[in-house]
């Protein structure tokens, strides 16, 4: 029970250091192999997954490996549970805004019956309430990695990029809405008395009893889309050490990192236009990070693992450019990662193996959409060591809305390999693939 006590000894001094951190982007990556079991990769890896899920896993390698080179290694996941797309294209191809429009035009070219205005009205509002909370969320990635595996030295090479977003439509009208309603009540008592004292002093109607409310510049609900995009560019180490008697893995993983973080808004009928210019929602951050991960093999064929990622904390205030005063101002939001911990145990036979990994950290998003805090179940099939069969489950603990299947194969003749992977659920799709050389 000792190699066990002091592998629980390590993972508890390491959370010391994390405790209380547990805003985090969730932990993910696109490695095939990975995310084919369901995003098991604390304890099963290889020199070319070790950077981005547990550097450790450099030196807990079989002797005969030398050698790792990943190129390409790209991957995509959405999730859009509510038809966010959909629902947004066939709002802004609708007419309920212009609708309200032409018949304020319409009244006041001819004043009498509200009704119309009325209708309009209620129209635009239902259709806004449709759109409202309807969270998009997308990931992009893409990496390289040249390995050196060794139980005494092992050392990888890293750069890897990734895009983080989540998009909300932000319904704000409901008190707008309520006014003008209010006030098209009260302008039409005035008109059926003939008597406009009591509409002099209405939000959107003036003095001659025009109604005033149009619908580009007073209607709020807006697209908010918050992004976080990452390069990372990591030298990983490992080795073996002895303690109290037993035999790690431990290795670290420091990192020079480029953050941009993305905060748009844009009204509801005009976020998608053609003079959409970037770098006015946009903001770059430069800092250095790290992650540190253990690893431990027992004779029977299981490991255990421990990662904890982006050992520092960072907090990325957004911007928005100021049209007034041409400069960027902070927008009040920000984007957080913190030290994201994870533990996870594997058993590998002649044939096949089996991993399970789990968040010890629960994480919050880059945009709009719910937590997340994973369980991740994964198998692996290999024949002759040239073909793997993989499947795999990902279970939210969080929100149970997130949990996906995943499936995949890799084809590895004469040391090339080829890998590729699909995971999903009604409302979620991510796919990726890697192309790479090991010896």
């Amino acid at each position: 029970m000792q190699h066990s006590k002091a592998l629980t000894t390590a993972i508890g001094a390491a959370m010391m250091m994390i405790y209380g951190t547990a805003q985090a982007a969730p932990f993910a990556s696109f490695d095939p192999r990975t995310m084919a079991m369901g995003g098991a990769g604390v304890a099963v890896g290889n020199a070319g997954s070790a950077p981005f899920f547990n550097p450790a896993l450099l030196a807990a390698t079989a002797a005969e490996d030398d050698f790792a080179l990943e190129l390409p290694i790209i991957g995509a996941r959405f999730y859009d549970p509510d038809d966010f797309t959909d629902a947004m294209d066939n709002f802004q191809d609708s007419t309920v805004m212009e609708d309200l429009d032409s018949a304020i035009t319409a009244f006041n070219a001819a004043p009498g019956d509200t009704t119309a205005m009325r209708t309009a009205l209620s129209n635009l509002d239902g259709e806004l309430i449709k759109l409202g909370s309807k969270p998009l969320q997308g990931e992009l990635g893409a990496a390289m990695v040249v390995g050196i595996p060794s139980r005494k030295f092992g050392v990888a090479f890293s750069a890897s990029g990734s895009a983080t977003f989540g998009g909300i439509v932000n319904y704000k009208d409901s008190p707008i809405f309520a006014t003008l309603d209010s006030d098209l009540t009260t302008l039409q008592g005035c008109i059926d008395a003939a008597d406009y004292t009591n509409c002099q002093s209405l939000t959107y109607v003036d003095a001659s009893g025009n109604v005033t409310f149009g619908t580009a510049a007073d209607v709020e609900s807006s697209v908010d889309v918050r992004g976080l995009i990452l390069r990372e560019v990591a030298l990983s180490f490992s080795r073996e050490v002895e303690l109290g008697g037993q035999t790690f893995a431990v290795g670290v993983t420091p990192k020079y990192v480029n953050a941009t973080v993305l905060d748009y808004t844009a009204n509801v009928e005009t976020s998608d236009d053609a003079d959409f210019d970037g770098d006015d929602y946009t903001y770059d951050y430069s800092h250095f990070n790290m992650d540190l991960g253990i690893a431990k093999d027992y004779a029977n064929g299981w490991r255990a693992g421990f990662v904890v990622k982006n050992l520092i904390s960072q907090t990325y205030d957004t911007y928005r450019m100021n049209s007034a005063t041409g400069q960027k101002e902070k927008t009040g939001n920000s984007i957080k990662t913190s030290p994201q911990a994870r533990v996870g145990v594997s058993h590998q036979g002649k044939l096949y193996t089996l991993a399970a990994d789990i968040d010890l950290t629960s994480n919050d998003p880059v945009g709009y959409e719910g937590k997340s805090r994973y369980v991740a179940l994964g198998a692996e099939f290999n024949a002759w060591d040239w073909a793997q069969l993989r499947v795999g489950y990902r279970a939210n603990t969080e929100d149970s809305n997130r949990n996906v299947w995943s499936a995949g194969i890799g084809l590895s003749p004469f040391g090339a390999h080829f890998d590729l992977a699909v995971s999903g659920n009604a409302d979620e799709v991510g796919a990726s693939m890697q192309l790479g050389f090991r010896f």
